[in-house]
């Protein structure tokens, strides 16, 4: 039998205690059942015997003091809420009891943000950690030895286990049941608790938030012109000048400021802005994805699992899809009585062809990674979904080669070659060859050829 210990942290939250608790316990209820012996004894823990949360909101009568358990197998750390700073110094009192608990053997599960307690221990130094997306940027000040891992939900070192934001600590606590007691009793509590277990990231529930507790004045200001500008398309060089600073210097000064370069942060606003304008108006979906297809750089599409129907045609829309191993396809809007409506029958004939594009949607059939592969609905499959993202971004990094004006007009060639009569592809390729010329990335790319040197492009 292992016995759980779940701490009752000053300002934790109820829900975080009593959701373990109750889940754990259910453990026991399901062996009961299959007339097995309980494999947990789950007891709250504390300093004192009667704890107060939430500012005298809830007050709990727990099981033991800490004083009194001498030796546990599991120490469940649960959520905390408000002031990290004050509630890391109104818990100090269990840090040693921690440290000595998990040098002697036991586990340690940490749930949310939690993780700022569990750091301030110092048992998570060089460790990797999982954390809110949005507790992100004052984790990694507070605590900048610890490995943080913003995508996934779970980590998994040396008996230590973390989770990401919110609720998806009930991921990690099945996690754990799993590591303790098999898949199948993982299951069991999934579907009893109504859980998906199936969640590996929290990328699906980001926002993108500029890091800005910084005082460097010219930075926040180009942050705000990039953030109040998310339709426009400037170059960095253009951001340098608009603010009268040198580029190599202020790409330097940003990237300190905010974790990212003057590109990253653009487009991570541009994707930010597209997310909010196909969350808050369904009607101009389809307009939005006429202008992922339309911009005038690749965009590229990374698959994690399912991408059906909406998901679907969002892929369709863009320039290249990557999947991983367990990404799977379709287009089943011919079960709901619909049919695709933001362009995805001409984009999906477009990538497979006639007889293809109308079994899939005939059928409403969900394609795997690997079929999805071999009728070019994806053009690559990573190993899996952790990989898949890392692959795209991989190729993004390879197009540093190409001109950016070269990239945007060979887009519109090739869009212009699927969708309008050969000759006026043939005027468009013409114009754009013509106009590309005489510009100083071509200048470039000639000077550095002859100099034997990789040219520097600046989109002009």
């Amino acid at each position: 039998m292992k016995h759980i210990s779940i701490l009752a942290l000053e300002d934790a939250t109820m829900t975080s205690i009593d959701s373990s608790q109750q889940l754990l316990n259910r453990v026991n209820d399901f062996l009961k059942y299959q007339k097995k012996s309980a494999f947990y004894m789950v007891e709250i823990v504390a300093v004192e015997k009667n704890v107060i949360l939430n500012h005298g909101l809830y007050s709990i009568c727990v099981n033991k003091t800490i004083d009194e358990v001498k030796k546990t197998d599991v120490i469940v750390i649960p959520l905390l809420c408000g002031d990290f700073s004050k509630a890391i110094q109104a818990n100090k009192i269990y840090h040693d009891w921690v440290i000595s608990q998990y040098h002697n053997g036991a586990e340690i599960v940490c749930l949310c943000v939690g993780s700022f307690f569990l750091a301030s221990t110092g048992l998570l130094k060089n460790k990797k950690c999982a954390i809110h997306w949005a507790a992100k940027d004052e984790f990694k000040t507070m605590f900048p030895d610890v490995n943080l891992i913003d995508d996934k939900i779970i980590t998994d070192e040396s008996g230590i286990y973390t989770c990401a934001g919110g609720y998806s600590y009930l991921n990690l606590l099945l996690y754990i049941i799993e590591k303790h007691m098999g898949k199948e009793m993982s299951i069991l509590a999934s579907k009893m608790f109504e859980i998906d277990i199936e969640r590996k990231s929290q990328n699906p529930f980001i926002i993108f938030i500029g890091q800005k507790r910084h005082a460097d004045k010219e930075v926040l200001c180009a942050q705000e012109f990039i953030e109040n500008n998310p339709k426009e398309i400037f170059t960095v060089d253009e951001i340098c000048s608009k603010f009268d600073v040198g580029r190599r210097t202020f790409e330097r000064r940003f990237r300190k400021c905010t974790g990212n370069s003057i590109a990253e942060y653009i487009q991570r606003v541009k994707v930010e802005f597209a997310k909010k304008q196909l969350e808050s108006a369904f009607g101009r979906v389809r307009k939005l994805l006429d202008d992922f297809e339309a911009f005038p750089l690749p965009v590229i599409a990374a698959i994690d699992g399912y991408a059906l129907g909406g998901g679907m045609e969002m892929a369709l829309a863009c320039d290249l899809r990557f999947g991983s191993a367990n990404a799977k396809l379709g287009m089943p809007q011919g079960r709901l009585g619909l049919i695709p409506g933001w362009n995805g029958i001409q984009r999906l004939v477009e990538l497979v062809g006639r007889g293809t594009a109308l079994r899939l949607l005939y059928t409403g059939e969900t394609v795997s990674a690997k079929d999805a592969h071999a009728m070019h609905l994806l053009d690559d499959v990573a190993a899996d979904g952790s990989t898949v993202v890392q692959h795209a971004l991989a190729f993004v990094q390879s197009l540093d080669k190409t001109a950016p004006l070269s990239l945007a007009a060979t887009k519109a060639v090739t869009l212009a070659a699927l969708r309008t009569p050969s000759a006026n592809a043939t005027k468009v390729a013409t114009h754009a060859f013509e106009k590309l010329w005489f510009t100083r990335d071509h200048r470039e790319a000639e000077s550095a050829f002859a100099e034997k040197r990789t040219p520097s492009f600046v989109g002009s």
